[in-house]
């Protein structure tokens, strides 16, 4: 199996299955009793609101059912990975209390949980694929399929592949085999979806992909995959494996629509294959797609109820035939709106301001964050106060049935109105001393020198009520406007009876 998988990429070709409300009940349905959600992100980036929002429904929705919370680190697109960001990750979960049952630090019995270290299982999967009728390899080069792309885009159509290496004889096939470079690869599963009729080999090379792409946008058409390979004969297959040629594993797309039930949005429906080409599920560089890593690990992790971003809902057609293909039970799928920008853009990992480690660092709260969180997209019942609610009266009342369909925008007022209430929550439930030590750091790293400040815990305490209703951080309390309470003033002037300043020399 692992020879076969040499030096190609292993694509799904989705074969469209109509699921009627019948069938796919019983797909969808668990066979275990036993709650499991992952937290599945990708270390290409500082985790933001809009993750940890991800993050936090999943903790909700598994300590809710007494089940177990997930965190798996998606690094398929090595190219991408950003230094730190999977500590970031972590540290962020554990600060905001959202502590994973299972993950890369604490370990448990379905690890892995870093997928660039599951490369074997991955390529067992992908050599089952290949043994199906739902996959094939594809041979094109980088160059064809971004010609091929440039060529839809051109025509304005839409810019996918166009399954040549579907078709690809046997022989043609061994041909390009023989050839071609011999890459490790997540191999196995892709390799298993090559004998069932859901996959093929695809051969193309970068240049026709750039060709095609280039046509289908000369001619506004999508720059989609032409699915060539798809159609080639067992013969040509043959041939391209025998003269070594690299190929990737793509899934088959067939013509209909896929449903299936969505715990927030209802029963919805796709018809790929007018929009996408066979895509792509193991490629040559050694990592499967995310669909193909996503599928394989949820099913040996064992996870039961997929919750994520509204943006993946277009791919659960993909990830369900995956499921067919491998003879597995999918999970239970549930989308979550997206928390977007005031002008209705979507989040970035690039934004600083939205961070979650930045407001850390400016003094807010994991209370402040969580509390703030239930405000978008629902799921809880109605709020008509800024109160502050622990993380267990959360876990109590969170309703997945009440998650909007609505996507929500970030409120920079709401947020720092609950950091006030935050503080004075800490301050009213026996933590004062915490405040305390935390404000004495600040003003020891705002002031250096603390020989003349005061800081009597009695003086300290004082100042956090009277704040009350003046500052959102303990750190403003350390701005210009209130420097008077640290620093005795060292007045020049006067203002005399008339209004109008008058020197009266240093204080020294």
């Amino acid at each position: 199996m692992k020879s076969v998988l040499n030096g190609w990429d292993v694509c799904l070709s989705v074969q469209i299955i109509s699921f009627g409300d019948q069938t796919f009940e019983t797909i969808s349905r668990l066979e275990s009793s036993e709650v499991r959600v992952r937290f599945g992100p990708s270390p290409t980036g500082f985790i933001h609101l809009g993750g940890l929002r991800t993050a936090f429904y999943n903790y909700l929705f598994a300590k809710q059912l007494n089940g177990a919370f997930i965190l798996r680190i998606e690094d398929t697109d090595q190219e991408r990975v950003v230094p730190g960001s999977q500590q970031n990750l972590e540290d962020m979960l554990n600060w905001t209390r959202l502590t994973p049952d299972e993950g890369p630090t604490v370990g448990g019995q379905y690890g892995p949980y870093i997928q660039s270290q599951r490369t074997e299982l991955y390529r067992e999967k992908a050599a089952e694929l290949l043994s199906t009728p739902f996959a094939y390899r594809c041979f094109c080069s980088d160059m064809r399929l971004n010609l091929l792309r440039k060529e839809k885009l051109k025509n304005r159509e839409i810019p996918r592949y166009d399954n040549r290496c579907r078709h690809l004889t046997q022989t043609e096939i061994d041909q390009k085999l023989a050839n071609g470079e011999k890459t490790e690869l997540y191999r196995e599963k892709a390799a298993e979806l090559l004998s069932t009729p859901f996959a093929y080999r695809c051969f193309c090379s970068d240049m026709r992909l750039n060709l095609l792409r280039k046509e289908k946008l000369k001619n506004r058409e999508i720059p989609r995959y032409d699915n060539r390979c798809r159609h080639l004969t067992q013969t040509e297959i043959d041939q391209k494996l025998a003269n070594g040629e690299k190929y990737a594993i793509r899934l088959k797309l067939k013509s209909g629509p896929i449903g299936f039930d969505d715990m927030v949005f209802g029963r919805l429906t796709y018809d790929l294959s007018a929009i996408e080409a066979d895509p792509v599920v193991f490629k040559s560089d050694g990592f499967p797609t995310y669909h193909l890593a996503n599928v394989v690990d949820d099913h040996f992790m064992k996870i039961s109820h997929v919750l994520r971003g509204c943006e993946w809902q277009v791919s659960t057609p993909k990830h369900i035939m995956l499921y067919e293909a491998f003879g597995w039970t999918p999970p239970v799928f549930a989308h979550l709106p997206l928390i977007l920008n005031k002008d209705g853009s979507k989040l970035s990992k690039r934004q600083n301001d939205i961070r979650i480690d930045y407001y850390r660092d400016n003094g807010y709260y994991p209370e402040t964050i969580l509390n703030y969180l239930t405000t978008i997209g629902a799921g809880f019942p109605h709020r008509t106060e800024n109160r502050i609610d622990k993380l267990q009266d959360f876990v109590n009342t969170f309703d997945l049935s009440k998650v909007s369909v609505n996507n929500g925008k970030i409120e920079t007022d709401k947020l720092r109105v609950y950091n006030r209430e935050a503080i004075y929550w800490y301050f009213d439930n026996g933590f004062e001393n915490k405040l305390i030590e935390e404000f004495k750091c600040l003003l020891k790293d705002r002031f250096k020198s603390s020989d003349d400040l005061n800081l009597d815990n009695n003086y300290l305490k004082f100042l956090i009520s009277w704040s009350k209703e003046r500052v959102y951080t303990l750190k403003d309390l350390l701005s210009e406007e209130f420097l008077y309470l640290w620093k005795v003033p060292d007045f020049k002037w006067k203002v005399n009876d008339i209004g109008n300043k008058e020197d009266i020399g240093s204080n020294d």
